[in-house]
């Protein structure tokens, strides 16, 4: 049973709408070090956005913080509580289909070892909206960069991806940062000139261009490996990449998943 607790509506953000907030971000908290992490990310990202909030929470073990003892000392904003089972599977997913942004940790109480949950990816990919996985070094997960780094690749998918990380940059006042992994050949393959990469990012800037003129972006084409150019994102806040497709996760999606320093955006175009 949902549990809705009062909002303070003398607070709301300058640019909510006088009728309220806005769509539901949805998160997932099991008590645990990134359950907590991914509440606090979701309830920052919520108040700044003017929406609300639904908190699925595991009942609490004794020694971790309740999802209501968290949420009293952040922003007041419109939180539902729903008393949520172990499998988010069952939840978190059938949640996706109202929400604009599903929010979880990396790893919860069940998977305590270095690595990713066993239900982030399923979760991941099976969601029907935009979701962020929360993990990497402290100061990135609590926004203290201002950075935000958008993965392209010169597919369909780095359209949403630019328009998602610009509209982000816009809501943290951060800095976009886009970034193209250009991996060295192996000595059977060919690579493509640079001039091809060039492109790539040529096309990402007349397309950001379009979205919002006002916006400045660093653009980067890096001789990597796409596993290689998300591990040295050290000091970006947020990566935002697409998801590789409907109902599965490409290879360069898996690879900030678990290779990331920073909570992952991953854009369900």
């Amino acid at each position: 049973m949902a549990r809705v607790l009062p909002s303070a509506t003398t607070t709301r953000p300058r640019h909510v709408s006088p009728e309220g907030f806005g769509p539901s971000v949805v998160v997932g908290a099991d008590g645990s070090p990134w359950g907590s992490a991914a509440l606090g990310w979701a309830a920052r990202y919520a108040w700044l956005r003017g929406e609300s909030l639904t908190v699925y929470a595991d009942t609490t073990r004794p020694g971790e913080p309740s999802a209501e003892d968290q949420l009293a000392t952040m922003q007041p904003l419109p939180v539902s509580i729903v008393e949520n089972s172990s499998d988010p599977l069952r939840t978190l997913v059938p949640a996706s289909e109202q929400a604009e942004l599903v929010v979880l940790g990396c790893r919860g109480r069940q998977h305590v070892t270095i690595g990713l949950g066993r239900w982030v990816v399923p979760v991941v990919a099976a969601a029907h909206c935009d979701t962020v996985v929360v993990r990497g070094l402290d100061a990135a997960v609590h926004g203290m960069h201002s950075v935000i780094t958008a993965l392209v690749s010169g597919d369909a998918e780095d359209r949403p991806v630019l328009r998602r990380a610009a509209e982000l940059a816009e809501t943290f006042h951060a800095k976009l940062h886009v970034a193209h992994a250009w991996p060295t050949p192996s000595g059977r393959t060919a690579s493509p000139s640079g001039d091809v990469h060039g492109r790539v990012l040529d096309l990402a800037k007349d397309y950001l261009a379009t979205v919002n003129r006002q916006l400045s972006a660093n653009f980067e084409a890096v001789r990597a490996q796409p596993y290689e150019l998300v591990a040295t994102r050290t000091h970006t806040d947020l990566i935002v990449v697409g998801s590789g497709g409907p109902g599965r996760l490409g290879g360069v999606t898996r690879d900030a998943l678990h290779h990331a320093l920073c909570p992952v955006l991953v854009v369900r175009g």
